[in-house]
């Protein structure tokens, strides 16, 4: 006699443990997909998009700075408020002040009730 094992038929709890990992996967890859902003997986980028809209939710801007003074800065040619809590970090994430901040540095910032909460200094050393 034939068993389940031996007759190249998968037992109902295989069948049923398989399928439930592989909604798993694809519900962490899902997930994966809208916090990484809705983009597939194997397409995300490493780098930073100028936005087309200041303000938004989320959107990081980029340009150089081109004048800094104590509750505003202007990058390019517009002149931004500063957050009182404003947070200016290096490239590679340590903290930073704002008398850091040299003229003609790279940067990217954010932009959160029109001011400035978020600063990145470009290609900053560490």
């Amino acid at each position: 006699m034939e068993t389940a094992e031996n007759s190249g038929h998968q037992r109902p709890s295989t069948r049923r443990s398989r399928t439930t990992l592989a909604l798993r996967v694809v519900r962490l890859l899902l997930l994966g997909s809208v916090l990484l902003g809705n983009l597939p997986l194997g397409l995300v980028t490493d780098g930073w998009a100028q936005a087309s809209s200041p303000g938004s939710t989320g959107e990081f801007l980029r340009g150089k700075v081109t004048a800094i003074g104590t509750t505003t800065i202007r990058i390019d040619t517009t002149d931004y408020l500063l957050d009182p809590a404003v947070s200016i970090k290096d490239g590679v994430g340590h903290p930073r002040m704002l008398k850091d901040i040299t003229l003609g540095v790279p940067v990217r910032f954010h932009l959160k009730d029109k001011r400035i909460d978020v600063i990145i200094l470009i290609n900053s050393p560490g």
